[in-house]
């Protein structure tokens, strides 16, 4: 999840925060591996509207997903907020051959059809929306 006034320690901002610090330093983003593993990025504000209308709902005692539903790579990441940053650097691959062991995540696909027919929910911002709604908030806290 990311978003504006998000925590800075939110685990899923991490890579978006470092990336749009060191882009703002004029410094090429870092992209761990080859970039090809995926997160399920969703917006805080679809969740926020989530949460919204599961205090309405009339389901109840119900699990379900709040995400995107998309897999979008790190290398997509990292071009988005180049950007949104109106940035020509080019990332860095970095890979660290003690991770290299580890499998890489390269599909998640989450459902969030009970969040549809149980709340109504959809995804309304896609990450090449929500991206430069982050780069927009955090240049504003840059420059205050």
């Amino acid at each position: 999840m990311y978003g504006e006034r998000q925590h800075r320690r939110a685990l899923a901002t991490t890579v978006m925060l470092e990336a749009y610090h060191r882009i703002r330093a004029v410094l090429p983003p870092i992209i761990e591996g080859d970039g090809t593993q995926v997160q399920d990025d969703f917006y805080a504000g679809d969740v926020a509207r989530a949460n919204l209308l599961a205090m309405t709902a009339s389901a109840s005692d119900e699990g379900m997903n709040i995400a995107s539903g998309d897999d979008t790579s790190q290398n997509e990441v990292i071009d988005i907020l180049l950007r949104a940053c109106n940035s020509n650097l080019a990332p860095e691959h970095k890979i660290d051959p003690a991770k290299r062991a580890m499998p890489q995540q390269t599909k998640q696909s989450y459902s969030r059809t009970r969040a549809k027919d149980l709340l109504g929910w959809e995804p309304q911002t896609p990450i090449t929306q929500g991206i430069p709604r982050l780069v927009a908030w955090l240049d504003r806290q840059r420059d205050a």
